[in-house]
């Protein structure tokens, strides 16, 4: 479902930014999100896009505190006033970093 969903996504004009934090791509993440918010696009990251992105020995804590210290970083720097953020884990660590008590 979340293949189906980030592709929609993609073909209706929100630009990829694939995130690879197992191999420390935060910062080109970063860069790349950046870059897109100032062209005006809306970036859509991921770490997965379905079962055969799965990151073997992954910690899915780490993955979501990574994802939503992105989205707070990118949400600062840009001023951007609105976020969506998806998966139970992502969002919940996104508020922890932005103080939000879920």
């Amino acid at each position: 479902m979340t293949g189906k969903q980030i592709g929609w996504a993609l073909r209706n004009g929100l630009v990829d930014v694939p995130v690879d934090l197992a191999r420390g791509d935060f910062d080109k993440a970063l860069q790349m999100g950046e870059a897109a918010l100032s062209r005006g696009e809306s970036p859509v990251s991921y770490t997965a896009a379905g079962p055969g992105d799965i990151v073997l020995g992954a910690n899915g804590n780490e993955l979501g505190a990574q994802l939503g210290a992105l989205a707070g970083t990118l949400a600062r720097r840009s001023g951007v006033r609105r976020i969506m953020i998806c998966g139970g884990d992502t969002s919940g660590h996104a508020g922890g970093n932005w103080g939000l008590r879920l």
